[in-house]
């Protein structure tokens, strides 16, 4: 963690017994000044946090009743609500995929940390914006969005006065637009289910393991793996919220995560990472073995250009 800098995460799994994909979703609070963890403000932050993340999970889960006015078979609920979330995939202008659940989740959350902390100047950092859901072809899928945020709101009972309209629901997914920085308290967002992994090459003699999302964090998190090593392809930006949960849920189970050059991530730049190099993560041990076998070979291959 940065100096100066205080984080809540929240990470919510759907439950296990439904058998469709179980996304995650990390929502972490960064502040100049952080609240102290006994504090009110944590607390009442923190359950804005959980309510938030709880119902983004509930809207990629939700039984086809709560989205589509049909009466099906439980089995082929799930067969078609799982199409509903999950094939209808859209490319966005840099080729990454974006799905129903990307949308919903993200106008979801902002929709609820803006109504549960309303005192606050609200500040999102997240992936998604909604200008390809203005386009006149993608009215239908903003609609079936429109939809499925309303009944996931009002699934909970708090909210169930309130009927967003698709300008509304456009308008929350571009509340996570905000560019983020050293002051002020911002939230970070990453719907695990809608990232896109990049295939990467890796030196390494040992089969590496391509994991998609933040899950490779998580994994290392337990001990189910040593080493993640990340370098992408030149001029790649990286974005806060493909990483600001995961460094923190390894950094709190004893793990360490640096850029090449050893330095710690520093989440107050805005959205993206100020590096150029690459990420490193695995354990305290193994963490000057690693940086020296990575330095020899990015030199060896500077020198080889």
């Amino acid at each position: 963690m940065n100096s100066g800098i205080g984080i809540t995460r929240v990470l919510y799994t759907c439950p296990s017994n439904l058998k469709t994909p179980k996304p995650a979703f990390s929502l972490l609070r960064t502040l100049a000044t952080a609240a102290p963890v006994g504090s009110m403000s944590y607390h009442r932050e923190l359950d804005a946090a959980k309510k938030a993340a709880s119902l983004a999970a509930r809207l990629c889960q939700a039984p086809l009743s709560l989205s589509l006015s049909l009466s099906l078979s439980p089995r082929g609920s799930e067969k078609v609500q799982k199409a509903i979330l999950q094939s209808d995939v859209q490319s966005k202008s840099d080729k990454s995929p974006v799905t129903v659940a990307d949308y919903g989740s993200q106008a979801v959350v902002s929709f609820v940390l803006e109504r549960e902390l309303p005192s606050e100047l609200f500040s999102l950092v997240a992936e998604e914006d909604s200008g390809d859901l203005q386009k006149e072809e993608a009215q239908e899928t903003l609609q079936r969005i429109t939809k499925l945020v309303n009944d996931t709101l009002a699934s909970d009972g708090t909210y169930s006065a309130s009927s967003l309209s698709a300008e509304d629901v456009l308008a929350a997914i571009d509340s996570g637009k905000s560019e983020g920085g050293p002051h002020g308290r911002h939230w970070v967002l990453d719907p695990i289910d809608g990232t896109k992994g990049l295939k990467q090459k890796l030196g390494v003699k040992a089969p590496p393991v391509r994991i998609d999302s933040q899950a490779k964090y998580g994994a290392l998190s337990r001990g189910d793996g040593a080493i993640y090593l990340r370098f992408p392809h030149k001029g790649y930006r990286e974005k806060i919220w493909d990483h600001a949960a995961g460094a923190i849920v390894v950094t709190e189970a004893g793990g360490v995560v640096t850029d090449a050059g050893g330095n710690p991530l520093d989440f107050s730049k805005g959205r993206y990472l100020d590096l150029d190099t690459g990420i490193i993560v695995t354990n305290p041990k193994l963490m000057p073995m690693l940086l020296k076998a990575v330095r020899e070979s990015l030199d060896e291959k500077a020198s080889s250009l």
